[in-house]
């Protein structure tokens, strides 16, 4: 009895009808309840997310507020240490200056009173702080408080608790040479009779046998601090983001975030709109706990209304302060409701467009299955027929074996198709094929050498790089001496001749003299072939040549600046002590002359130093280019009559012209600093009674700008090295003024933000006259 056969597309389609329909009712009820129930869950958990990190960050806040307290609090008495050992150093330096210049030219006590009358003018801690100097039989010699006990012997002196502090401090110079020692004192000018702790750090000066003191009270020190760590935390935080406050346990507001109230307000009468007493509350979290949250409403000045607010606040005891952080609860309720109206308007999306999706999945699937049918009939029906032309009626497998009609089918052009291994054969140069291109179009460089040195391989990349075909490099020997300079064959013969595989990095010379830096991979695919794969990289190593010669130019411009800005002040050093000596000689003509060298020096070393500091301020960032509309005649007005000022003491004339209404697009503080700079070097360079002009003058799109003098002028090599940080270009004025040539730089550094252009034309012996350009407008990039 023969088995009933089977249509096997009629069975597709019905199968596939039917599975449709389960598929799409099923799965579309479980997506919806699924993502219902989801939706619920993500709104309860938003909630609870968005309020616990509003809470959190609160916390966070005032965790390293109180951590930053802790710190400085922790490093009162290193800090006081290192300050008094600090000055004490510079004053016994100052001393030991003067000692050594004068030692072998003034008296011992010539030296000594100018010594004094040095450091008596010292002040320290705000001014609170003062040097004093005892020798070692108790003898005061320097006491700027109270100079009538100067001369005498005040051994005797006592704290409160008995002890004799002189005493003490040269018992302790007679053991070290430096030292710290702690007593108790009252404070000068004040009211109260009190002692307070106090600690004093010691140095010997062994010339005259005696020993410098600086003392400060430890408690205004450390409320000095305490301001200090206050105008930190006023700096230090974004006030439009969450609110911090400190107050002390008195209600003093040290700093508040309000509208209303001002720091230094007393808040413990300040209550909220239900009557809670927000001072109170806060101060009972301050004292008996770790750290808690309060909620209570806070008046809004500009609105009239009450806002609620969540607050996290906790005590700092050994300060007496509490520290807190609020921020306003409507913004958590406003994230809160947004975000459930997000998931909310997502969930319906979603279910809309999954019914959407399956509707429409459900007739596309359909008709694919009705258009799968009909092409599975006709592709059966061909296939059967091509085959039964093409192949022998020998039938290798039994066609009673199979219950598809179909298969009884083509059970025999199967057998047939299996003895045909050429398709094979097909596959496998197609796969060679497919090597060979990408071999050939690969973006590095692959060639293959056989032991002899003949080339086997040679891809389209080492044709363009060493500008040889394939077709006359294969199977020769490879062109090292063609391609390579000499000095690099022995590099690339080795690296070919290796016997192992090797990852080396090759930096040779080609014979046009052009550098190439190339890492090179050798493998040993078989004994008759080893292959080279080579990716260059000269352009990063170019780069990298210039990156270290730009910090090396960077290096030594520090270097410069460092010996430079040290001239101006080893010179007020010195020629200060000189001016001492001649106002103690009562030779005023030589006092003047001193004061005007000093006087010129700090110009000097102020200029220096403003340079550097917005050279390097441009360097780093720092400084930001805010360009806008400004009227050049106002915005230059003050610094041309500093200049003038300056211009005068040398009979210069500066004559200028800036028509009223021009204007430009440019930065203020950038613009000063170039006028400032170009007009100080024209008075700088230019002889007495010399002029100098400033103009201004309207073009189509720009102001030029041109500062001309009638001074020593340059010479062309000069010029040319004006704006080069790496070279130095300093030289002296016409009556002796320094300079660093940074203020050129700097110029140049400004006007390329302006997309302006800077230059000089000048002659030796008929001055010079430097031009530079500005925008009227915005100029888009």
């Amino acid at each position: 009895m023969k088995s009933r056969l089977i249509n096997i597309p009629r069975l597709f389609r019905n199968y596939n009808i039917l599975i449709l329909l389960i598929m799409g009712v099923g799965f579309g009820s479980l997506v919806i309840i699924v993502d219902y129930q989801a939706y619920k869950k993500d709104v309860v958990k938003s909630r609870a997310v968005i309020e616990n990190e509003k809470k959190q960050f609160l916390k966070h806040s005032v965790d390293n507020a109180i951590s930053y307290i802790n710190y400085n609090n922790s490093k009162v008495e290193e800090r006081l240490d290192e300050e008094l050992s600090l000055e004490i150093l510079n004053a016994w330096k100052i001393a030991s200056g003067i000692h050594s210049r004068f030692k072998s030219t003034r008296s011992e006590q010539e030296i000594k009173t100018l010594i004094i009358e040095t450091l008596r003018p010292l002040r320290y801690f705000n001014g609170r702080g003062y040097l004093y100097i005892i020798d070692m039989d108790g003898f005061n010699q320097l006491h700027p408080i109270t100079p009538e006990k100067e001369g005498k012997i005040i051994t005797n002196i006592k704290d409160i608790t008995g002890k004799y502090v002189i005493q003490e401090e040269i018992n302790l110079m007679r053991k070290k040479k430096e030292g710290f020692i702690d007593y108790l004192w009252t404070k000068p000018n004040s009211s109260d009779s009190v002692s307070h702790s106090k600690r004093a750090f010691l140095k010997r000066f062994e010339p005259y046998d005696w020993f410098f003191g600086l003392g400060e009270y430890q408690d205004d020190f450390k409320e000095d601090l305490k301001q200090e760590t206050l105008k930190w935390f006023r700096q230090s935080y974004d006030p439009t983001k969450w609110h911090l406050f400190i107050n002390d346990y008195d209600g003093q507001a040290l700093i508040i975030n309000s509208d209303k109230y001002q720091d230094g307000v007393n808040i413990k009468d300040i209550s909220d709109s239900k009557g809670i007493q927000i001072f109170e509350e806060e101060l009972k979290i301050a004292k008996n706990t770790e750290g808690d949250f309060l909620r209570y409403s806070w008046l809004n000045k500009n609105t009239g209304k009450y806002t609620p607010q969540v607050t996290y606040v906790k005590g700092y005891n050994q300060w007496k302060w509490m520290i807190g952080a609020s921020s306003s609860t409507t913004t958590i309720d406003k994230a809160i409701a947004q975000k459930e109206n997000e998931l909310l308007i997502n969930s319906l999306r979603k279910v809309t467009y999954l019914l959407l999706a399956m509707l429409g999945a459900s007739a596309l699937l359909f008709m694919i299955s009705q258009h799968i049918n009909k092409r599975i009939r006709n592709n059966f029906n061909n296939f059967i027929s091509e085959f039964d032309t093409a192949i022998s009626k020998q039938q290798m497998l039994k066609e009673d074996k199979f219950n598809l009609n179909e298969l009884r089918r083509l059970s025999n052009s199967i057998n047939q198709l299996l003895k045909n291994h050429l398709k094979n054969l097909d596959a496998l140069k197609l796969s060679e094929k497919k090597f060979r291109i990408v071999v050939e179009n690969a973006p590095v460089f692959i060639c293959g050498f056989t032991p002899d040195g003949l080339v086997k391989l040679w891809n389209k990349q080492c044709e363009e790089h060493f500008n040889y075909s394939t077709e006359n490099i294969l199977n020769n020997p490879f062109p090292l001496e063609e391609l390579y300079h000499s000095e690099s064959i022995k590099i690339i013969d080795e690296f070919r001749n290796s016997p192992s595989e090797a990852y080396r990095l090759a930096h040779v010379k080609l014979k046009n003299g052009q550098e190439s830096y190339k890492y090179w991979a050798s493998f040993e695919l078989s004994k008759d072939l080893r292959i080279w794969v080579g990716h260059d990289v000269t352009e990063l190593k170019l780069t990298e040549q210039k990156m270290r010669a730009l910090n090396a130019t960077k290096d030594k411009f520090f270097s410069i600046i460092a010996h430079d800005l040290r001239n101006p002040f080893n010179a007020l050093i010195t020629l200060s002590s000189y001016l001492i000596e001649a106002i103690e000689s009562s030779n005023k003509t030589e006092a003047i002359e001193l004061a005007k060298i000093i006087e010129t020096s700090s110009e000097q070393g102020f200029e220096l130093l403003v340079n550097l500091l917005e050279w390097s301020r441009t360097q780093t960032g720092a400084i930001q280019y805010k360009p806008e509309l400004i009227n050049l005649q106002k915005e230059l007005k003050n610094p041309i009559q500093i200049i003038e000022g300056i211009a005068e003491s040398k009979d210069i004339k500066i004559k200028h012209h800036i028509d009223e209404f021009t204007t430009v697009f440019a930065d203020p503080n950038m613009i000063r600093t170039i006028v400032r700079n170009l007009l100080s070097n024209a008075v700088k360079f230019t002889p007495r009674k010399g002029q100098i002009s400033f103009e201004a003058f309207n073009n189509d799109d720009e102001v030029l700008i041109k500062i001309c003098d009638n001074g020593v002028g340059m010479s062309q090599d000069i010029i040319d090295k004006l704006f080069k940080i790496e070279i130095s270009t300093s030289s002296t004025g016409t009556e002796g003024e320094m300079g660093t040539g940074l203020g050129l730089i700097l110029c140049s550094e400004f006007v390329k933000k302006h997309k302006g252009k800077l230059w000089v034309n000048s002659k030796i012996g008929e001055g010079s006259c430097f031009s530079f350009s500005l925008p009227k407008q915005p100029i888009h990039t």
